[in-house]
């Protein structure tokens, strides 16, 4: 019978067999755990055995692996250039290639810094890289382009933005309401992803017979039947501002809290009185909803409902009223939301989408 290897020992005799180039093997393991050193040992193994250095290919997900990688070899094929016979003869007997000429090994360092284009132990986006340099109108890339690092997109796309923004043919609308909901990086952010999935919404529009009715299809999957002004101002047109004005004042003469209530009834009132629809559907929400969006418990206090018992329910009316239309009002606004980007996407033929032509030529 044979003694049972300790782990080490069954470690090192995986790490040979996965080595052997005779072998196709796949390899899962932690950290640590010696895969570098494994494809560094199979690629010195098929070198050994005759394989030209540029033959074969080495691809990792990171730079710093394939740097590491690269440098584990070449540290490998020096060390065997300049060992005695004794050494170097140990040193192939423990990679499993007790038969390689000590000759041949030696020479390996000298033909691996010779081969054109150097080893290619690279990250698989390097790979693809050369692959489309080498075969650029098949790909569709203009031929001669190079990478851009992540400064040089992030100008590029800048500049895209602005002239975007300054281009007779922007959508300004559009513009207009992201803007003023968005800011700083969460802006150029959703600029961004939009100008980089517009092939996604001319596919939905063929889908959809067009960008008009793909656009209608948008807000016909939300239940929209009309624009967020139009809703509004229907929403604010039945209600008694006359007596909500006269409400506003009796709860001044009340508690602090509602003097609060007051203030927040105010507020809808003058953008009423000034046509600030929107403004005033702002307001409505302030004073119908509490900071986490849950119907506020009381709008006037138990003196006051007791001195005015008109007050409480009108006030409550349309602040529940307003609670109601929220989620309404938020299915039409993810609507709009949706056709403007899709306008953004579709309607932009300059500035920001030309961008596109701009990474195909520097980074494609």
């Amino acid at each position: 019978m044979y003694a049972p290897l300790d782990a080490l020992q069954e470690a090192n005799a995986s790490q040979g067999l996965a080595a052997n180039p005779s072998y196709s093997v796949f390899v899962t393991a932690n950290a640590g755990s010696g895969k570098t050193k494994v494809l560094v040992d199979r690629i010195a193994r098929l070198l050994l055995e005759g394989s030209k250095p540029s033959a074969f290919l080495c691809i990792t997900y990171t730079k710093a692996a394939a740097a590491e990688m690269q440098r584990r070899l070449f540290e490998r094929l020096g060390g065997w250039c300049v060992a005695d016979d004794a050494t170097l003869a140990a040193e192939l007997a423990k990679l499993g290639a007790p038969n390689a000429n000590l000759g041949q090994a030696r020479a390996l360092f000298a033909q691996a810094l010779e081969t054109p284009g150097g080893l290619k132990i690279q990250t698989i986006h390097a790979f693809c890289e050369r692959v489309l340099a080498r075969f650029p109108l098949e790909a569709g890339v203009p031929p001669g382009f190079d990478i851009a690092d992540e400064a040089r997109a992030a100008a590029l796309l800048g500049q895209a933005r602005a002239d975007a923004a300054l281009a007779p043919d922007a959508p300004r609308e559009a513009f207009r309401r992201f803007a003023a909901r968005l800011h700083g990086e969460a802006l150029e952010g959703l600029l961004d992803r939009l100008a980089l999935r517009r092939a996604e919404f001319h596919n939905y529009a063929q889908r959809n017979q067009g960008e008009l009715f793909a656009q209608q299809r948008l807000r016909d999957r939300h239940g929209v039947t009309q624009s967020a002004q139009d809703f509004i101002r229907e929403f604010l047109r039945p209600w008694r501002w006359d007596d909500l004005r006269e409400a506003a004042a009796k709860l001044c003469e009340g508690s602090t809290q509602d003097v609060a209530t007051a203030e927040r009834l105010r507020t809808v009132l003058a953008c009423v009185e000034r046509n600030d629809h929107a403004g005033a559907m702002a307001g409505c929400f302030a004073l119908a909803l509490t900071g986490d969006g849950a119907l506020r418990a009381s709008f006037a206090t138990k003196p006051t409902q007791k001195a005015h018992p008109w007050l409480e329910p009108l006030v409550r009316g349309l602040a529940e009223a307003t609670a109601d239309a929220r989620d309404r009002l938020n299915a039409i606004e993810r609507a709009e939301d949706s056709d403007r980007r899709a306008r953004t996407r579709a309607e932009t033929g300059s500035g920001l989408f030309r961008c596109e032509d701009a990474r195909r030529r520097a980074r494609f």
